[in-house]
């Protein structure tokens, strides 16, 4: 699920929760988004395992983060019976010049074995403990990361 998919916010409700990722997302270290059932955030660059205009995916138990060159969507899965929350954050005014990059590789791989076709499946993909985007405003870096339980 991504941008195409994720077109509409729902309600003052959903402008409300967009702000405040984006203030928890933006603000100092010190602030963090609590993400359910989450240890350590995993960016694995998509090589095919996501929409082809997302650059790193990290899941987690009740949640995926999708990022994208200029742009980040989370979508919120809660407990069964109610829906999906999608929130996709932009910075406005942004310069985003250089493409994502995956910072300090973690152990292990993941696999995508999805379907009949062996052309199709994606193996040994590497994962990343943050993902960083250089200069999006005049000496501003965005780094995505996880610490503990959180995502900063």
């Amino acid at each position: 699920m991504f941008p195409s998919q994720v077109t509409k916010l729902r309600s003052s409700r959903a402008a409300l929760t967009c702000a405040a990722v984006l203030y928890v997302l933006g603000g100092a270290g010190a602030r963090s988004a609590a993400l359910p059932g989450t240890l350590a955030a995993r960016f694995e660059p998509n090589v095919g395992q996501a929409d082809p205009r997302v650059r790193f995916v990290s899941r987690g138990r009740g949640h995926a983060l999708f990022l994208a060159d200029d742009s980040a969507v989370l979508v919120l899965r809660p407990a069964a019976g109610r829906d999906t929350e999608t929130i996709r954050m932009t910075l406005p005014g942004a310069r985003f010049a250089e493409k994502p990059a995956g910072v300090g590789e973690l152990p292990g791989r993941s696999n995508y074995f999805l379907g009949r076709d062996p052309r199709t499946w994606r193996s040994g993909v590497a994962a990343y403990g943050s993902v960083r985007y250089g200069g999006v405003y005049p000496g501003v870096d965005l780094v995505y990361y996880g610490n503990q339980q959180a995502l900063e």
